[in-house]
């Protein structure tokens, strides 16, 4: 089957969100009858069509509640529930909390991402995040730099093995550590370090402002890579947040990397 029309099926559905659905309609996009469609759409996803719509509606009414003060019953039938009570249901099933909760709370947001068929492989359930706003950081690092972006990972998984050994690696770790990857003009920099100053490292200032935060259980560097690769073709896509001109970074505490994305 065509991917193409695949991932049309999904714009289809992502402009619709707000409206009634029709899935007659969206199955001749694929030139497939409803039944048979809904099966291939569960044997590539693990869900159902109507399930995946529920959860885009879901993600998106989350996103509305979270940011801005509509009053919920509007927003429940923005996205087609007949009432209140019904969106509760749907909405506690989905991210264990009720609306008025995810309101009040500062709580981990959780979206379902818009599906992406060409890179089916590589989508998850989810995407678990939360929004911070953080003050201005002075940092002192270890500073490499690479005029290639292959040269620049290869570099820093090399700094990261010679500075590894080094007593103030070993303080880095258990204050928690801050990797830095920026582009000026047309070189590439990097900066591993930590609060802790130390007069022969270089100085950083992460920039006061508003980040989206994800945590990954890892700190290996292709895990990283791989997420922020998804943060970039899906998570924005999926939402109305836009990036910011700060500096995305990373902050690594434990076994667990949190990737900071600066948006507006």
């Amino acid at each position: 089957m065509d991917y193409t029309n695949l991932n049309e099926t999904i714009k289809y559905i992502e402009k619709n969100l707000e409206e009634k659905i029709d899935l007659k309609e969206i199955s001749k996009i694929v030139g497939l009858n409803e039944f048979i469609f809904d099966r291939i759409f569960i044997f590539l996803t693990g869900m159902t069509l109507t399930e995946y719509i529920k959860k885009r509606r879901l993600s998106k009414a989350l996103e509305e509640i979270k940011k801005e003060n509509t009053k919920i019953i509007d927003i429940a039938i923005k996205y087609q529930y007949s009432s209140v009570s019904s969106f509760n249901r749907a909405f506690k099933k989905l991210f264990n909390t009720t609306p008025t909760d995810a309101r009040k709370k500062k709580q981990i947001y959780q979206i379902i991402p818009i599906i992406d068929f060409k890179n089916l492989e590589k989508n998850v359930n989810h995407f678990s995040f939360e929004i911070q706003n953080i003050e201005k950081i002075n940092l002192f690092c270890y500073h490499i730099t690479s005029d290639d972006h292959e040269n620049l990972i290869y570099k820093i998984r090399k700094l990261y093995k010679n500075i590894q050994v080094k007593e103030e690696y070993k303080k880095f770790n258990t204050i928690g550590m801050y990797g830095i990857c920026e582009k000026k003009a047309h070189q590439y920099h990097y900066y591993v370090g930590s609060k802790i100053k130390y007069d022969y490292l270089t100085k950083y200032t992460i920039q006061k402002g508003k980040y989206v935060v994800f945590k990954l259980n890892s700190r290996e560097q292709k895990e990283i890579i791989n997420l922020e690769e998804r943060i970039d073709r899906q998570w924005f896509s999926s939402t109305a947040f836009k990036e910011g001109k700060n500096t995305n970074f990373e902050y690594y505490e434990g076994d667990h990397c949190y990737i900071y994305i600066s948006i507006n």
